[in-house]
């Protein structure tokens, strides 16, 4: 309104924009956060290509193509709508996120040719890190699911495409010693480009659980929280026709608490001697 008034001398009625507004068929919506602007066009055309050409071998059973991500949970999670009586305000209960966010890491394949499948691992701060060989355990036994110890010259019956980001886990110095070894067993990485998830399919998987599967929007204990993000992934699956395959969460490690030094507060007569 301000704008107008200052730029061309009219005054508006905010009634009355809107309903010009609405007769330009323009409605009010939520806005919503982007990475396009840094994105390459021409990197994320041919990664899209790509991607087209892998879901259809994938479709024809010639290659077995899996989306890799990771995903956090806090134990107050992001408010949305909910039905509520006129007057009335809903309010979700506020639990500090510290030492009580659950992670989880997961493999979705849409197109398997057995049937959708979604793997998953989930891990709460106690559990051990994510780490290069938490990845690499995930990749070969998980997704892959090569033996523990492959007989010289293995290679799978199909190969296997995972699709993943550029997460430092992910360029690991550890991780790109091994990936060799993999193509060896017909296991390959295709690095998306940065700033790209949508081109990551189990992005939408994961916006689906956090905001509409999990009708509980505040958890008390990282224990509450993740044995209902776990029922969450389990009834998604459930939904889409999928197996879901959870591997055991990593054993409870002790993680004492480091208690940062307080600093001396300095006197008048050492800060002018410092200035």
């Amino acid at each position: 309104m301000e704008w107008w008034d200052a730029t061309h001398q009219v005054r508006v009625h905010p009634d009355h924009l809107r309903r010009l507004l609405h007769r330009r068929r323009f409605r009010w919506k939520r806005t919503k956060r982007s990475l396009r602007h840094k994105q390459e066009d021409a990197a994320r055309a041919a990664a899209a290509a790509a991607l087209a050409t892998y879901r259809e071998q994938a479709r024809q059973g010639r290659i077995d193509l899996y989306f890799l991500d990771q995903a956090g949970f806090a134990p107050t999670l992001p408010t949305g709508y909910t039905w509520a009586r006129v007057g009335v305000r809903k309010v979700v209960r506020y639990e500090a996120p510290e030492r009580r966010r659950v992670n989880v890491v997961g493999a979705w394949a849409p197109e398997a040719a057995a049937g959708p499948r979604l793997v998953i691992e989930t891990r709460r701060r106690e559990q051990e890190r994510y780490d290069a060989a938490a990845h690499l355990r995930f990749v070969c036994e998980g997704v892959a699911e090569l033996p523990a110890a492959p007989p010289p010259g293995y290679r799978r019956s199909r190969p296997c495409v995972i699709a993943l980001d550029n997460y430092s886990v992910h360029r690991a110095q550890a991780v790109q010693e091994v990936l060799p070894a993999l193509a060896a067993h017909d296991v390959h990485c295709y690095f998306l480009p940065p700033y790209c998830p949508e081109l990551n399919a189990i992005e939408a998987l994961w916006r689906q659980v956090k905001y509409q599967d999990l009708p509980e929007r505040s958890h008390t204990s990282a224990e509450a929280l993740q044995a209902a993000v776990e029922q969450a992934l389990r009834a998604r699956a459930q939904a889409l026709g999928a197996r879901l395959d959870a591997r055991p969460a990593p054993p409870v490690i002790d993680l004492p608490r480091v208690r940062r030094p307080r600093r001396a507060q300095q006197t008048q007569t050492q800060l002018r001697r410092s200035a």
